[in-house]
């Protein structure tokens, strides 16, 4: 019975291995990617630098990363880059820059911004006083994406 669970930590090791090596390869790959101004890029290796996965954790590269791909209008990033704000990660916390950030995606299309920005508006922060009103059109506009929880705040 040992045998057989050695030769399985051994096949989970190996996995992980693998694993870790192909994030490594994507990360090199997408780095060079990067620093020739492709936003995806960009915005995948402030990911990999932020999360360390296939890069070692380094939240001041992850935040140049997402500023560089935020600066292309990068949608995604402006809210991964507005939610660093919000809660002090990569960052210090730093409320308005996360509204302005949070807004920009919001009106750019992406449903996680326009559900933030209508729980922003439904409970009031920072310089954005409660409106339930313009909560509502925000959570609409989200739950029409499929947004689950808009689609709660709305029923």
């Amino acid at each position: 019975k040992l045998e057989m669970e050695a030769k399985g930590d051994t096949k989970s090791l190996i996995e992980t291995g693998e694993q870790a090596r192909k994030e490594i390869e994507a990360f090199e790959g997408n780095l060079k990617k990067a620093e020739a101004g492709d936003a995806d890029a960009q915005h995948k290796v402030a990911i990999a630098y932020h999360h360390g996965t296939g890069a070692p954790n380094d939240e001041p590269k992850a935040m140049k990363w997402y500023k560089e791909a935020v600066a292309q209008n990068h949608v995604e990033a402006t809210y991964d880059l507005a939610s660093c704000y919000l809660i002090g990660q990569c960052t210090k916390p730093d409320i308005e820059e996360a509204l302005k950030l949070m807004n920009k995606a919001a009106k750019a299309g992406y449903t996680n911004a326009q559900f933030e920005l209508g729980t922003f508006y439904n409970e009031g922060i920072g310089s954005i006083k409660q409106n339930k009103e313009e909560a509502v059109k925000w959570f609409k506009e989200a739950a029409s994406k499929g947004h689950v929880r808009a689609k709660e705040m709305i029923a």
